[in-house]
């Protein structure tokens, strides 16, 4: 008895392959197995490597020269092209794909969606000219773009992480103004793509999944699809809409922000194999797959907004280009996207990175103010004698809920500019710390949170030396601050910190730290 299961499964990995590749794959069969099989392959009315026939230069397809071959994949040929009686001017591309036979029906949606395309005008897609069928060969005749592939120009480019979301949101464009206009591509990949010389982008073959393939319910096996960025929904022959096109997108995104597809081709690369990597296999992280200064860019937004992208589920992907679009252009303005838990500690974070500039001269600001309050103080106290002032509970109120030590903590600010920020922050602070103690004795209480902060930041920042330092001084500072605020319950805090923090000085910080 034949298995059903088994032969649909064989036919998969032979559908698109050679008679002699088949007879490989099937040679250890049973005889009424191999025969199902290859009645199936026989019967099935689109193989997608197909090839268009061999057209010589000079021949035409309705009103337009064919010129020499551009190119050539499963769905067809690529030539170059010019209006019939134009010169010498070869500014267009024809695409033959060779089917057999078309019905009446068939060629009225042909017809129909030619028409469609030819009106749909944008700067960022490649313009389609015109269409027809010849002897049963469809011929697309579209703007000839010269350029590179996107995923190309930005190697070539080696354009960083905001430069790539910039350039990509172009696609974006293109593909939602398309969207507007019922027409989805569901072929987006980096070929599809092109950068002109310009720098500006085009969405090439607009349209042309769906010319070749009439049915909207066709089955998985004659519905022609690009590894890795066809969907789910795609390859399993359900119903596309635009969330296909979101899904192709966020693939596209992912290949260019880390110069990998989202998925490994599979040991055995067959159509079959590829669809089941697709539906079944969950694309690592962004920010695993590339090197650890590119990761922290990736980590966190980035991988946020791209894993909803590529949702196996399409309900769970954004609910078109404009909702994708919308949240690069949040993270590209630094506010919260709507990918990431809306946590009042994510809000927070997020304002303070965007305005740290704001913060850190508010700071260095505030800091002043305090020690220049202080010296008038001490100024007034030698000529009138002493007098309470408000300056350390000032400090003291600034110092515990210093924002970038917040920031720091969060783990958020780094890097060399940062580094330099905090070093000019102690520097002030040693200013005022070398002063006479007898001076200081308002601002001990600032001085010992001062420096447990720079220990802090510089925990995070893995500068061990400068770390201990500052540890150091908040307890000497600490110390000394009880003896004239006894009963300040910030001190014992301070101090219970200090401790903490000394102890994990030199060690790489983990998730359990906690202080």
């Amino acid at each position: 008895m034949i298995d059903p299961k088994r032969v649909e499964e064989l036919f998969e990995c032979c559908w698109g392959l050679t008679p002699p590749e088949w007879e490989e794959i099937l040679k250890s069969e049973d005889l009424e197995v191999i025969e199902r099989v290859q009645v199936l392959l026989k019967l099935a009315e689109v193989p997608p490597d197909q090839p268009a026939s061999d057209v010589a230069p000079g021949e035409r397809r309705g009103d337009y020269e064919i010129g020499t071959l551009l190119d050539e994949g499963g769905m067809g040929k690529v030539y170059l092209a010019r209006k019939a009686g134009s010169g010498d001017q070869w500014d267009l591309v024809v695409k033959l794909i060779q089917r057999v036979g078309y019905s009446d029906d068939e060629k009225n949606f042909f017809a129909s969606e030619i028409e469609a395309l030819a009106q749909l005008s944008h700067d960022g897609i490649a313009r389609f000219v015109d269409g027809g069928i010849h002897e049963g060969e469809q011929y697309l005749v579209m703007e000839r773009i010269v350029g590179d592939s996107i995923a190309d120009y930005c190697e070539t480019k080696d354009l960083d992480t905001e430069a790539v979301i910039w350039l990509f949101l172009q696609v974006c464009d293109a593909v939602q103004f398309a969207h507007l206009h019922a027409i989805q591509h569901r072929d987006l990949h980096a070929r599809n793509v092109i950068v002109t010389p310009q720098g500006t982008v085009k969405v090439i073959d607009f349209g042309i999944a769906k010319l070749t393939d009439p049915n909207a319910t066709a089955t998985a096996s004659s519905r022609p699809f690009t590894f890795p960025y066809a969907s789910p929904e795609h390859v399993t022959g359900e119903k596309t809409d635009s969330r296909t096109d979101v899904y192709a997108l966020g693939a596209l995104l992912y290949r260019l922000l880390t110069r990998r597809d989202i998925l490994p081709r599979p040991t055995i690369d067959t159509s079959r194999n590829q669809k089941k990597m697709i539906c079944d296999i969950e694309p690592l992280l962004a920010s695993e797959t590339v090197d650890p200064h590119q990761s922290r860019q990736l980590k966190g937004d980035l991988d946020n907004i791209l894993r909803r992208a590529i949702q196996k589920d399409r309900v769970d992907r954004f609910r078109g280009v404009q909702d994708f679009r919308d949240d690069l252009m949040l993270y590209l303005e630094g506010d919260p996207v709507t990918s990431t838990a809306q946590t009042p500690l994510y809000r927070a974070q997020k304002y303070i990175v965007k305005h740290w500039v704001a913060i850190a001269t508010l700071s260095v600001s505030l800091m002043f103010a305090i020690w220049r309050a202080h010296i008038a103080a001490t100024e007034y106290a030698r000529t009138h004698g002493p007098a309470k002032t408000p300056v350390s509970g000032l400090a003291m109120e600034y110092l515990e809920n210093w924002p970038l030590s917040q920031a720091f903590e969060a783990g958020l600010l780094r890097g060399p500019q940062l580094k330099q920020h905090v070093d000019a922050q102690r520097q002030f602070v040693e200013e005022i710390d070398h002063l006479k103690n007898r001076q200081l004795a308002e601002l001990m209480p600032s001085l010992a949170l001062s420096w447990l902060n720079l220990a802090r930041m510089y925990r995070v920042l893995g500068e061990t030396s400068e770390c201990k330092q500052a540890v150091d001084r908040a307890n000497l500072r600490s110390e000394q601050a009880v003896r004239y605020f006894p009963g300040v319950p910030q001190l014992k805090i301070v101090r219970e910190q200090a401790r903490k923090i000394q102890g994990l000085c030199g060690r790489t910080r983990g998730s359990s730290d906690v202080y």
